[in-house]
């Protein structure tokens, strides 16, 4: 094992020096995993139980499915036959390849945070020179090295499939491409629920709950699609993968942001915006490389839709987490307002809003003039924007009343989606289950409804009813927050040098 740790050491040193990776794969926490696992026993009986595994599902599906009787039926038969078996033998050895890319790789990557905490060592590392960035990455390269390894090692056994026929090198490709997707967004959300965590049972329980998502995810959108259970073209394999690499990136941003400091933002302004922006670009940017519009039968009203309830649901995203919580000395809203004084009269983050909802706006006329024209979403279209626009008034209310009556920024992003979650969600719901006992429409479904944007989509009926009571619903959540209290315990106070140390209290609201 000391062979191989040299040796895997020395191919690091060459890569980072032929193909100029260094600032990658020169990466301590990376160079400490590699070592310590290539001279650990642990990794070598691993794979050799893992490679026993693959042996025994094939030759248990091999054995179970040939059939003794085959020299009697056609050679047409014969070949459907046993490229059925070389199938077979082929989804068995995917499930057992699933259940260690996306159960046992990620949780061992995803816990080093949580290990740190445990042995009481994790606050050493805020004082070295580690930075957030190269810590998550280093686990993220961890995750990915060890499944291109677990890979490598199925590839004899995976020959099987090519004596019996039955599943081709692009299926094969396709697989592993989709199953090393998910278990690097998996591993991001671990690292992402260890940034909060300081045991590793609440990590493991969160990232169950993760692992059970992106599991059903996977299997209805890219595994099921290539064994001719659903999609099948490679354009929807390279959507899927897209989805689960920027779900990647967008956990692995918000965990360098949290890792050393869990009351942070999971994004920055200028991040959040790069992210509203490919949210609204991608549905023209996927129509157009894809051909999907110019195909018969296109549903072309759904993509319309997917611009205008994907960037509303971003605009909500954007409130909670900007507008929800009390500003703190230090932080980045603190230093803009200390750079232009300015903004401590006008709530940037309004500004951010109204730039943000003048793209929307941009976006959704685009995408109706080059794609929806045909559709029937035309007449209904400008009530649905009322409606949605209204309904980010409460959104905004919701989050100042809870900052004023929460302190702590997470409770309060988290009391937050949880209130609009049953809100939203849940009241809908409720209204049709009481259609479905009245047996037809009711006072009581439609006063529900009245309350959330996504019951109100009955157009003809309670649009203008539903905008209305979201305005209402709005000015009542605010007008808690305009007394004398409110404003005291919402002021913040900044300083800065103008010839003279200063200070001044500036309600952030003003």
């Amino acid at each position: 094992m000391v062979r191989v740790a040299s040796f895997t050491q020395a191919g690091f040193s060459w890569l980072r020096s032929s193909m100029g990776l260094s600032w990658l794969l020169d990466n301590p926490l990376l160079t400490r995993e590699i070592r310590r696992r290539m001279r650990n026993k642990l990794l070598s009986w691993s794979l050799i139980l893992y490679l026993v595994a693959l042996g025994v599902v094939s030759s248990l599906i091999m054995l179970a499915t040939y059939p003794m009787e085959l020299g009697q039926v056609s050679l047409r038969d014969r070949i459907q036959t046993i490229g059925a078996i070389g199938r077979n033998i082929f989804i068995g050895m995917c499930v057992v390849e699933s259940l260690i890319a996306l159960l046992v790789a990620p949780m061992v990557s995803a816990g080093l945070a949580v290990q740190e905490k445990e042995q009481s060592t994790f606050e050493f590392l805020r004082v070295t020179t580690l930075r957030a960035r190269t810590f998550v990455v280093g686990c993220l390269l961890t995750t990915a090295l060890f499944l291109l390894l677990v890979f490598s090692c199925s590839l004899p056994i995976l020959g099987l499939t090519f004596i019996f026929g039955g599943v081709s090198m692009a299926e094969i490709l396709m697989v592993h491409y989709m199953l090393f997707m998910a278990a690097m967004a998996f591993c991001a959300w671990g690292i992402f629920v260890s940034t909060a965590q300081t045991r590793a049972r609440g990590m493991q329980i969160l990232s169950m709950v993760a692992l059970f998502i992106l599991f059903l995810f996977f299997w209805s959108s890219g595994l099921f699609g290539i064994m001719g259970l659903g999609f099948t073209s490679v354009p929807s394999l390279l959507l899927g993968g897209g989805v689960l690499g920027g779900l990647t990136v967008l956990l692995a941003i918000a965990a360098m942001r949290r890792l050393y400091d869990p009351q942070n933002r999971l994004f920055n302004y200028r991040q959040y915006t790069v992210l509203f922006l490919a949210v609204l670009a991608g549905p023209a940017v996927w129509l157009s490389w894809s051909g999907a519009a110019q195909r018969p039968g296109a549903d072309l009203e759904f993509w319309v839709y997917a611009v205008l309830l994907g960037g509303w649901v971003m605009l909500v995203l954007a409130i909670v987490l900007f507008s929800a919580g009390r500003f703190e000395r230090g932080d980045e809203v603190w230093q803009i307002r200390m750079r232009w004084p300015l903004f401590q009269r006008l709530d940037e983050r309004l500004a951010l809003y109204a730039v943000y909802i003048a793209m929307w706006l941009g976006a959704v006329a685009m995408t109706h003039a080059r794609w929806g024209t045909g559709t029937g979403i035309g007449k209904d279209l400008s009530a649905i924007l009322a409606l949605l626009l209204a309904s980010l008034l409460p959104v905004w209310a919701l989050c100042r009343l809870l900052s004023f009556l929460v302190a702590d920024r997470n409770k309060a992003v988290a009391a937050a989606l949880a209130l609009l979650a049953v809100v939203w969600l849940a009241l809908p719901v409720v209204a049709e289950v009481f259609e479905e006992i009245g047996g037809g429409t009711s006072m009581a479904a439609d006063f529900l409804r009245l309350f959330s944007p996504l019951g109100g989509l009955d157009w003809d009926r309670q649009v203008v009813a539903t905008a209305a009571t979201q305005v209402i619903l709005a000015l009542l959540l605010l007008a808690p927050t305009l007394g004398a209290s409110a404003r005291a315990r919402l002021r913040v106070t900044y300083s800065w040098t103008l010839g003279a140390e200063e200070s001044r209290a500036v309600d952030d609201a003003a």
